[in-house]
């Protein structure tokens, strides 16, 4: 089976692994360790017209990009592309919401103007949009709105490091983690995310039993 990777929309002036924000030492271990699964990278260029089929059905098609580079394949996975889903937000609330559907807020995680409504998250302007970033802004959140019912300060979200754990297979993947130079390896991704993908420390967290099934 073959395997391929590819941009529909891709608009990043560096073509590779995660763009240009990460390290280059953790795309180049993440491009060895695909290459050692025979995975084949069609980066650089997007598809001329989105695959036939509809995302995670099995269906054999043909698409190419504009490249030129034919690729046939028997399914395909949407992996691009953020839409908020913010246009439940109505009379003032709707003003926060930018022109791409995003909501916009203040360093306390407010929304501008309405100091009981938050928003965090993906949905939000402030920081890069990933699930690490999301637990940070949580614990914010709840923070804040105790601070409003005890008539204390709030506080700002600080700008946080780029941080990403990327998984490839159960015993493999790397890191780019905070205050380290080095890369994480497949060993430390395997660890943290990929045996499990974080299903055990979020079972922990809602202190809920393991699946009978």
């Amino acid at each position: 089976t073959e395997i391929y990777t590819l941009s529909l929309h891709d608009a990043l002036p560096i073509y590779d692994l995660l763009g240009g924000r990460f390290k280059v030492e953790l795309r180049q271990e993440l491009r060895r360790q695909l290459e050692q699964h025979g995975v084949e990278l069609v980066l650089g260029s997007p598809l001329r017209e989105p695959p036939p089929t509809p995302p995670g059905v099995p269906g054999a098609f043909t698409v190419a990009t504009e490249a030129g580079t034919e690729i046939t394949s028997d399914l395909w996975f949407r992996c691009y592309g953020v839409t908020p889903r913010s246009d439940f937000l109505a009379d003032d609330l709707a003003a926060a919401r930018t022109p791409d559907g995003f909501i916009e807020v203040t360093p306390t995680l407010q929304l501008p103007g309405h100091t009981r409504v938050f928003a965090l998250g993906d949905v939000s302007t402030l920081n890069p949009k990933m699930a690490g970033y999301a637990g940070v802004q949580a614990q914010l959140v709840a923070s804040n709105i105790r601070a409003l019912i005890d008539g204390e300060e709030l506080k700002q979200c600080e700008s946080m490091p780029d941080v990403i754990l990327v998984t490839v297979g159960p015993e493999g993947g790397a890191a780019q983690l905070p205050d380290q130079d080095d890369i994480a390896g497949a060993e430390t991704a395997a660890q943290y995310k990929s045996r499990d993908m974080m299903v055990d420390r979020f079972r922990a967290m809602f202190d809920t039993a393991p699946s009978s099934e």
